[in-house]
């Protein structure tokens, strides 16, 4: 879904107020103002924010790591205690290669989920792609030691493996 497409559903959105309906639009038109956005900008309710992460998501699944990024800032200021939204925050910033800012992002996902193994995780995809494998086994060993017998930590636990297998070979 390409930005013009997304401003089309926005005009459409009837569970978006007025107010929101223009933030989104500034978000998609400028990314860096979404900060300054979300501060003057707090009266969302539950339904406007699923529909702003359903943006940063779809953002995220194109490949529009900057825009999703933006979305996700906004929502994780306007609901600072959404895991979901600081994870996004992170993914979308590490895939936009902003790697000190997604550890900023993971960290403060870690600290409101703090048994939840995929922060640790992708933090230490972080500090492979920055170079620091020693900092990235370490933060894999503690995302290993937050998986449990559970078997929603199963793929965490697989993909923990096959790095810690190949980051002495190269890296990945």
């Amino acid at each position: 879904m390409n930005p013009d497409d997304i401003l089309d559903q926005i005009d459409h959105l009837e569970e978006l107020t007025l107010e929101a309906r223009d933030a989104a639009k500034r978000i998609i038109n400028a990314p860096a103002t979404a900060k300054e956005e979300a501060e003057n900008f707090g009266g969302l309710s539950g339904p406007a924010l699923d529909t702003l992460h359903s943006f940063a998501y779809e953002f995220y699944k194109n490949g529009k790591y900057e825009q999703a990024a933006s979305f996700y800032q906004v929502l994780a200021t306007l609901d600072m205690i959404n895991f979901d939204y600081w994870m996004g925050l992170g993914a979308s910033q590490m895939m936009a290669r902003e790697y000190q800012e997604a550890l900023a992002a993971f960290s403060i996902a870690a600290s409101l989920d703090a048994e939840q193994p995929a922060p640790h995780f992708h933090a230490a995809e972080c500090y492979q792609a920055m170079g620091d494998t020693t900092e990235a086994l370490r933060v894999l060993e503690v995302a290993e030691d937050f998986c449990s017998e559970e078997k929603k930590h199963l793929p965490i636990k697989e993909r923990i493996a096959l790095f810690k297998e190949t980051w002495p070979k190269g890296g990945f």
